[in-house]
C-alpha cells in the first residue's frame, strides 16, 4: 500500500486558489458570491445602486458561512430576489407588507447600513402598528374612542415631543405598550362589573387594586391619571416618582463611571458591586413599570 498514489483531498479553492480554506471545492467567500449572483444577477449598472451596495457588505463579511446561512433563509432570499428583478419596491413600506421576522428586520437594517433606504425611527413604527391593531380589536365604541384619545393623543404625541426627533428606546416602546395594555385590563376590568369611567367611585379603584387577579394594577395608574386631569373620571391613584436619569447616559460617561466603581475606594464595596452589574432585561408582563424615561 506505500506504493499507492493517494488522491489529494483538500484543494485550494479553484475560483480564488485561496490556500487557506480546507475543503474540498470552493471556499466560502467564492460559495457566498455564488449564492449572491442567484439572487441579485450579475454585477450590473442595471441593478438598483442600494442593492449593489449591500452585495458587497454581504460579500465581505467577516464570517461567510454565516452570511450565507443568512442569504439562505426563507424570509430573506425570495425577498432580496424579488426586490433584485423589481418584482417589490426597495422602499420600508413594501416591506412592511412581508411577515415580520428577525431575519427581515435584520435585512432592513443592513439596506438602511448601505445607504439602500432611509433610516426610520423603527420602534415608533412597531408601536403605530400595535396600537393600530389594538384599537382595531375594541367592539365597544366609547373604549375605542377614549382608548383612542389616550394612545395615540396622548402617549404617542407625548413621545414625539419628549424625543424630539430621535428615535424611541426600546425601554420606551416597551413601556408604552405596557401602558396600553394596562388601559385596556382596567377598561375590561369596569365592564365586567358594570362601570365605566364617570361610574367608577374610589371604592371601586380601591377593589381594583386589590384584586389579585387584576393585571397590570400599577401600571394602570399612568391611564386613570390622564382619565381624571381630562375629567373622564374622579378616582385618582397616586404616582410613583422616577427617580432614575431622564436620559441615557452617553459612552463616555458610562465609562467614566465604570472606572470610578472599579477604583474609588472610597464608596461602599457594596455600592460598588452594585453599580457595576449589568441592568436587568426590561419586564415586558406583570403589574411594575418597566421605565419612566419615556412618560
Amino acid at each position: 500500500m506505500r506504493g499507492l498514489h493517494r488522491p489529494e483531498v483538500w484543494h485550494t479553492c479553484p475560483t480564488c486558489n485561496d490556500p487557506d480554506y480546507p475543503h474540498p471545492g470552493q471556499c466560502a467567500r467564492c460559495l457566498l458570491n455564488r449564492r449572491l449572483g442567484e439572487l441579485l444577477g450579475p454585477p450590473s449598472d442595471a441593478l438598483h445602486p442600494g442593492l449593489e451596495a449591500l452585495r458587497n457588505d454581504i460579500a465581505t463579511a467577516e464570517h461567510p458561512i454565516t452570511a450565507r446561512r443568512w442569504l439562505n433563509k426563507p424570509s430573506v432570499s425570495p425577498v432580496m430576489a424579488d426586490l433584485a428583478a423589481g418584482r417589490r419596491a426597495l422602499t420600508h413600506q413594501a416591506l412592511d407588507e412581508l411577515p415580520d421576522s428577525p431575519p427581515l428586520a435584520h435585512l432592513r437594517q443592513v439596506l438602511v447600513g448601505v445607504g439602500a433606504l432611509p433610516e426610520r425611527d423603527e420602534y415608533m413604527v412597531r408601536l403605530e402598528r400595535f396600537l393600530t391593531s389594538l384599537l382595531a380589536t375594541q367592539h365597544n365604541p366609547e373604549q375605542r374612542k377614549v382608548l383612542h384619545r389616550y394612545t395615540i393623543w396622548h402617549l404617542v404625541r407625548r413621545l414625539r415631543r419628549r424625543t424630539n426627533g430621535l428615535p424611541l428606546t426600546p425601554q420606551q416602546f416597551i413601556s408604552a405598550r405596557q401602558r396600553t395594555h394596562a388601559a385596556v385590563a382596567f377598561l375590561n376590568w369596569l365592564t365586567a362589573h358594570d362601570l365605566t369611567l364617570k361610574t367608577c367611585r374610589q371604592a371601586d379603584l380601591d377593589l381594583w387594586l386589590t384584586d389579585d387577579f387584576a393585571t397590570y394594577r400599577q401600571t394602570a395608574g399612568h391611564f386613570i391619571r390622564w382619565a381624571r386631569t381630562i375629567k373622564l373620571s374622579t378616582v385618582h391613584v397616586p404616582a410613583i416618582r422616577w427617580n432614575g436619569p431622564t436620559q441615557p447616559l452617553d459612552d463616555e460617561h458610562r465609562w467614566n463611571v465604570a472606572r470610578r466603581l472599579l477604583h474609588d475606594d472610597t464608596l461602599k464595596p457594596e455600592d460598588r458591586l452594585a453599580g457595576l452589574l449589568p441592568p436587568p432585561c426590561p419586564r415586558t408582563f406583570g403589574d411594575q413599570p418597566v421605565d419612566h424615561r419615556g412618560s
